[in-house]
């Protein structure tokens, strides 16, 4: 896409040697935010939702890849404690779905916090803004901007649970945090193209 002009990217907030290993939760404003944060996530395990297994083309790939399915929320957040103690990173969206028209967060879901305090980690929110939109939700994937789409990512504080506080008000706390920070850094942050 980069090759024919289509976009452009902006990751040097991301250094993958600082993602190994974390509970990396983004906002989703279009289709391919998960292909990016591959690349520069190492060993990197997803959490996807179970519709994507009716699509022909992405069903193998995604069962071969061991990815965890976001259907049963305490043993996703078991699954995800367990690939966070392998060493593994865990990329979530915490919005389950692509973020509405414009980046407007989805109502962020508690998982992504739940895992975090299972496994004792931090979140690592990364704010992701793609301007003009593209693949994003509601158009068809063959409806391209007139002008190449430009992709800033945009690495936020790092949310650590606190120790000993009780997981469902812990998790509503984080979680709100985290809707906080990125609709700032979704407000703030001007890529340019």
């Amino acid at each position: 896409m980069k090759s024919l002009r289509i976009l452009t990217a902006d990751t040097s907030a991301l250094r993958p040697e600082e993602l190994r290993g974390k509970l990396v939760v983004a906002n989703h404003p279009t289709y391919i935010d998960i292909v990016f944060l591959l690349a520069l996530v190492p060993d990197a395990v997803c959490v996807f939702k179970r519709s994507i297994l009716r699509n022909p083309v992405m069903r193998g790939p995604v069962y071969a890849s061991g990815y965890l399915v976001n259907d049963d929320g305490p043993t996703l957040v078991a699954s995800a404690a367990q690939v966070l103690a392998a060493g593994s990173s865990l990329v979530v969206f915490p919005e389950g779905t692509r973020s509405e028209a414009g980046g407007r967060l989805q109502p962020l879901h508690r998982g992504a916090a739940h895992a975090a305090i299972a496994a004792n980690v931090a979140l690592q929110p990364i704010a992701i803004r793609c301007d003009p939109p593209m693949l994003v939700r509601g158009l068809p994937w063959y409806r391209l901007p007139r002008t190449r789409s430009h992709f800033a990512f945009q690495r936020l504080d790092a949310l650590q649970p606190r120790a000993g506080a009780p997981p469902p008000s812990e998790a509503r706390r984080l979680t709100d945090h985290l809707a906080s920070a990125f609709e700032r850094a979704i407000a703030s942050t001007s890529p340019q193209g």
